[in-house]
């Protein structure tokens, strides 16, 4: 009992004439803060990263609680400049480089000019090893040149330079020299990078790992895998000897079938016809064979011991077991490409060979395939499609409507005005008009490029909140977007039901917004739009009595705040603004209508609690 009685008495006031004194006047300073709020908002957009470039921001407040939304695709601060990357096969393709040259400037030239787009173009080529034939050039410098003329020369002067070996097929050496120079481009958002692989997809040399290159392999290197083909079904054929091995030969030798080895030795078939039924377990199980047999050491470089015989023997035609050289190359391959598409860049493979026609052999057209993940098209029919976004779509899109941090209802609605739409295409508007509703919309509002456009390019229907559906709109995309041209709609919301207790609110413009679209290879595929928050700061006070310290129906004091929110202290309400952190002003808005007498009362409760303070103070101290 003796240690609790040191707590009270005359030493136990004096201590505690302080924290009652202090309790006051921080109660009293805060009820004076809570007053000074004012309506100042946040408009906020995220950093999500998704396949198809795209934004959504909101503007502040204005003095009629009024928000302007953007949908932007591509995203508001992506900057229009890409880069486009050939990877050419030109060792038994050569003659296709000249042919797909021609078709770039025909097919891309008109969609690149006419939106005055930022476009850099390059090429890499590759046989046995790769190198960056044309380095990556502005377009409107490239449309200039004699591009053709350029790769010729510097692939001309690299073979007498000794640095580029002008025979056979290492896919891998390509794509790896690709993606350096692409990683290279520190100006160009990887997104906005596109990769097109041009090959037959008959490829058996691969490359050294290196630790310093931005693929994880070296593609000035030249590797390959030599088997034993004695004991095999082409064991006999004598034109199989070992200064042909270490090329495409090596597939007949872990996969013909008698009847094909029969075939190829009366020259009347060039490759086992043997092909993966699943791309995706086959390269797998190589990268597993690799780890478990250490296949490494059977590397060797191809233009040093490529005609020697190695200790390598099949044992099965139809196992993994051994990983030949095209099978090390197929890995090495997708695995760069695949890096690649990880990385964000855009990935494409494009065949040499013409739609209805042969590859060298199955497997080498399935490779292609798989990497183009459906039918490799022939490279002769590129065209705008690599810079489309999507080819169509809509966007579905709700109404903000829910509870703030403050548990606080809030609601903002459409505003149903055509003098509030508005949609450009790089900069340029296009006419809206006002038709009827023909699907139980409550309106509808089409946009042209031109007034004598037949069809309407995008549509918005506006559906009035009902019994069994929110407020919402639907924005028809019925032309291809690309990321060469900014195509962005903005619509009006108002703050129709305003939060009703103090202190900031930090509200999201819209409920769940999905952009569904369809891609230029008709796949179908929805994302989300993450939704804008505006920020308000409520000055309504809600009384609150000892016997309900947390009034779930509170009532609103009229003489606390003005009846229109006050205009943010930042007058340039049209932009967007990125104030994470939701601070409050640090001073008070001139103009705030705040209720002076308010103030008398509260500074007189701080000044009657100091008195009290006091007064105890001397009182105890006397007894």
């Amino acid at each position: 009992m003796a240690a609790f009685q040191l707590q009270s008495g005359k030493g136990y006031m004096e201590k505690n004439y302080f924290k009652v004194l202090t309790s006051i006047a921080v109660a009293a300073m805060m009820a004076v803060s809570i007053f000074t709020g004012t309506a100042v908002v946040n408009a906020e957009d995220t950093t999500t990263q998704w396949t198809v470039s795209k934004s959504k921001t909101a503007t502040a407040l204005d003095a009629n609680n009024e928000t302007q939304v953007t949908l932007s695709l591509p995203a508001a601060e992506t900057q229009l400049s890409s880069d486009l990357l050939f990877v050419m096969d030109v060792s038994s393709c050569e003659k296709d480089a000249e042919k797909v040259i021609a078709n770039i400037v025909d097919e891309l030239d008109a969609q690149i000019a006419a939106n005055g787009a930022s476009v850099k173009i390059g090429f890499v080529v590759f046989k046995s090893q790769a190198m960056v034939a044309y380095p990556l050039t502005d377009y409107k410098t490239a449309k200039k040149q004699d591009i053709a003329a350029i790769i010729t020369k510097n692939v001309t002067d690299a073979i007498a330079a000794s640095t580029f070996q002008p025979h056979y097929t290492n896919m891998s050496a390509g794509l790896a020299c690709a993606e350096e120079t692409l990683s290279a481009d520190k100006a160009v958002d990887n997104s906005r990078k596109h990769m097109l692989l041009v090959s037959d997809g008959a490829t058996y040399l691969f490359c050294k790992d290196s630790a310093t290159s931005a693929s994880g392999y070296d593609y000035k290197s030249v590797e390959t895998r030599v088997m034993d083909y004695h004991g095999t079904n082409l064991g006999s054929i004598p034109s199989m000897a070992y200064s042909q091995a270490g090329t495409l030969s090596e597939w007949n030798l872990k996969y013909a079938t008698k009847e094909e080895a029969a075939l190829i030795a009366a020259r009347q078939l060039a490759y086992a016809q043997w092909t993966a039924s699943d791309w995706t377990d086959y390269l797998e199980g190589i990268a597993a064979a690799d780890a478990n047999e250490n296949m490494a050491q059977y590397n060797v470089d191809f233009y040093g011991t490529h005609d020697k015989t190695m200790p390598y023997t099949v044992e099965n035609n139809t196992s993994y077991d051994p990983i030949t050289n095209v099978e090390e190359s197929f890995y090495q391959s997708h695995k760069i490409y695949q890096q690649m598409k990880d990385e964000g860049i855009d990935c494409h493979a494009y065949t040499t060979i013409a739609e209805g026609g042969k590859g060298v052999a199955p497997a080498f057209t399935g490779f292609m395939n798989y990497l183009a993940g459906g039918e490799a098209q022939n490279i002769l029919t590129v065209g705008n499609e690599v810079f489309y976004m999507l080819a169509s779509g809509s966007v579905y899109n709700e109404m903000g409507t829910g509870l703030t941090n403050l548990n606080d209802n809030y609601a903002f609605s459409f505003v149903n005005d055509i003098a509030k739409l508005s949609l450009t295409v790089d900069g340029n508007s296009y006419t809206a008009k006002s038709v009827a509703p023909a699907n139980g919309e409550t309106a509808v509002y089409e946009f042209r490029s031109a007034a004598n456009e037949t069809a309407a390019s995008y549509v918005v229907h506006y559906f009035a909140k009902t019994n069994t559906t929110k407020e919402h709109i639907v924005w028809d995309i019925n032309v291809p977007v690309t990321e060469l041209a900014r195509v962005q709609l903005t619509y009006s919301e108002k703050l129709t039901t305003v939060p009703t207790i103090r202190g900031t609110h930090t509200m999201a413009t819209n409920g769940v917004t999905t952009l569904n679209t369809i891609d230029s290879n008709d796949t179908a595929r929805q994302e989300e739009f993450e939704s804008p928050t505006v920020r308000y700061d409520a000055i309504i006070v809600s009384p609150i009595t000892p016997d309900d310290p947390t009034p779930t129906n509170p009532t609103v004091n009229p003489d606390s705040r003005p009846t229109t929110p006050e205009t943010p202290t930042d007058t340039n309400t049209n932009t967007t603004t990125t104030d994470t952190t939701n601070a409050r002003p640090s001073t008070p808005n001139t103009g705030d209508e705040t209720n002076s007498m308010l103030y008398g009362e509260i500074f007189a409760i701080s000044a009657a609690g100091v008195v009290i303070a006091l007064l105890l103070k001397r009182k105890y101290s006397e007894a």
